[in-house]
């Protein structure tokens, strides 16, 4: 089985809507991490105090061909092509220990029933 690392880096006002959406695609674990960013516009601030929303950084590790799915369902529930609201991307995983025997299960079901494209965009019918 492949395996990808699917990285959101979101406000935290949107963790449930990223959990609900994570499950619904298939993907049930997740680290969460508090997170601060810096982007490219000036801080708001509000009576001399700047205003520095918090973000997290959700680390999904997932079967590979539900990577694509996961960005996929981020960018549209989320309205990333359009806001600045986050930032979502995949790594390929080369070695993973931990994961526990029903997580595999879920995934290779997954995979098995067709749910899932590669990460290209490509369907991934490759065995495991």
């Amino acid at each position: 089985m492949e395996f990808s690392a699917v990285v959101g880096i979101f406000s935290e006002h949107v963790e449930d809507k990223v959990l609900e959406t994570a499950r619904e695609v298939g993907a049930h674990g997740v680290t969460i991490l508090p997170a601060k960013g810096i982007g490219t516009r000036d801080r708001k601030t509000f009576f001399g105090l700047t205003y520095e929303g918090r973000q997290q950084v959700f680390l999904f590790i997932v079967e590979r061909s539900l990577a694509r799915r996961l960005t996929d369902a981020f960018t549209r529930i989320l309205d990333l092509d359009h806001y600045s609201k986050g930032l979502v991307f995949t790594a390929r995983v080369e070695d993973v220990a931990g994961l526990d025997e029903a997580q595999r299960e879920r995934f290779a079901a997954l995979r098995d029933a067709g749910a899932g494209d590669g990460p290209d965009g490509e369907r991934n019918d490759k065995a495991a």
